[in-house]
């Protein structure tokens, strides 16, 4: 589940062999843990949803719908609660200290920390997929230390890049922005990589006709397609762009072409080749 991501952290970071196989101890948790999660998931599914949600609430002048996977920092264990309510005891610890083999190290960089908390995120993010909790109709997502979501689940997004950061008291049941199911590639690619602070980021992604790359690089984005063929350039459109702060988003922002390249990419589709795409720090 996991020999893609390894490989692409083996070529974009300088991992000595401790680090090596730590990162392996670290999947090996996440995929003897991977049924555990499903599960749960499932039954938090059956118990929250946009219909069932109002009647959860001890609070009932709370207007957010949210629900939200407490982490702490620096830590992999995990519980739910509604906002502004207390933890759910029926799924306090659903993931526990016993569960995640952490890959943390006094010495590692803070770059490499973060993208080890990105693949988790991931890996939350594609059992939530699995478990069809986009059905629930609410948004959903992590907090760390915080009374606000940080990543949802919703669109694998965090803050600003998510489309979903702003309707946390929305009285409409959300849907869903994907077509498909997303392998777990696909959501560490729109976790991580569509995300500051990289300089340069080129995404690659095909259908069984034709490719499709896009290179962000400081203000302006280069969208190329070609048939896989002939190798024909089909067309080529660069735009300059400005993605301003990831905290304050505004309609009609780069960011929002940015998160419509990305979505109209899968739902046309496309999938990205994580092998392909890369990232310039």
């Amino acid at each position: 589940m996991f020999e893609d991501l390894y490989k692409y952290l083996n070529s974009n970071f300088e991992l000595n062999k401790n680090a090596q196989n730590a990162l392996m101890s670290f999947f090996e948790s996440m995929n003897t843990s991977s049924s555990k999660l499903e599960n749960a998931m499932l039954k938090i599914g059956n118990k929250y949803s946009f219909e069932k949600v109002k009647d959860l609430k001890t609070t009932p002048h709370i207007a957010t719908n949210t629900l939200f996977f407490w982490r702490e920092l620096f830590e992999f264990p995990m519980s739910i609660a509604l906002d502004e309510e207390e933890i759910d005891d029926e799924f306090m610890l659903f993931i526990n200290d016993g569960d995640i083999t952490s890959p943390l190290f006094e010495y590692i960089d803070v770059e490499l920390e973060r993208t080890y908390f990105d693949i988790y995120h991931s890996w939350v993010a594609f059992n939530f997929q699995k478990a069809k909790l986009y059905e629930s109709g609410i948004p959903m997502g992590i907090t760390v230390n915080s009374d606000i979501v940080s990543y949802y689940f919703n669109d694998f997004s965090y803050d600003n890049f998510s489309n979903y950061h702003h309707v946390y008291d929305s009285n409409k049941r959300l849907t869903r922005p994907f077509n498909r199911n997303l392998s777990i590639e696909e959501i560490f690619i729109r976790t991580n990589l569509i995300h500051f602070p990289y300089k340069r980021i080129i995404l690659y992604s095909e259908n069984e006709e034709q490719s499709q790359s896009m290179e962000l690089e400081n203000s302006s984005m280069i969208v190329i397609n070609t048939f896989l063929k002939s190798g024909e350039q089909i067309n080529k459109s660069e735009q300059k762009f400005n993605l301003g702060n990831r905290y304050n988003r505004k309609a009609g922002t780069d960011i929002d072409e940015l998160i419509n390249y990305f979505e109209s990419t899968i739902n046309k589709g496309f999938k990205f080749n994580l092998k392909k795409c890369s990232i310039q720090k």
